[in-house]
């Protein structure tokens, strides 16, 4: 029995995901807002869940509440969170592509992480997404890893 198999699926489902955008409007005479969607700056909530469970974290590691969630940004990707030279910053893609494009520091270094919320103490740990995909890609025996 794999107990890989539907960490593989999931895998396979979001390396498969194509970039998308939808425009929503903003209401009367406000005109419309585009969204766009990289899969590839984040993972899916329910891939990132299932690695989270295969590697025993189902709980807050601080007061032991198994009431977490894992935000979400939109289509059920994760919530990123950008780790520039300054500090910590959430947001959309949109926001972290701003945060390359304009920054005056040549050798910035973003680091994307992932977190899990814990909705009875709030603690937030981060998960570093590259790790946590290599991780996976070791877990499901990809060419990748």
């Amino acid at each position: 029995m794999n107990v890989y198999g539907d960490l593989k699926k999931l895998y396979k489902k979001w390396k498969e995901m194509d970039k998308s955008s939808e425009s929503i409007p903003m209401g009367h005479n406000h005109g419309v807002v585009d969204v766009y969607l990289d899969p590839s700056l984040s993972i899916t909530s329910d891939l990132f869940a299932e690695y989270l469970y295969l590697r025993g974290i189902e709980k807050c590691p601080v007061c032991h509440s198994q009431d977490v969630s894992i935000p979400e940004a939109q289509e059920g990707c994760c919530m990123t969170y950008s780790l520039p030279f300054q500090g910590i910053m959430s947001g959309t893609s949109e926001d972290h592509r701003y945060i390359e494009s304009n920054s005056s520091h040549e050798n910035i270094s973003i680091s994307y992480q992932l977190a899990i919320e814990c909705d009875n103490c709030g603690h937030k740990p981060l998960f570093d997404k590259e790790l946590v995909i290599k991780n996976i890609e070791k877990m499901i025996g990809t060419n990748n890893a």
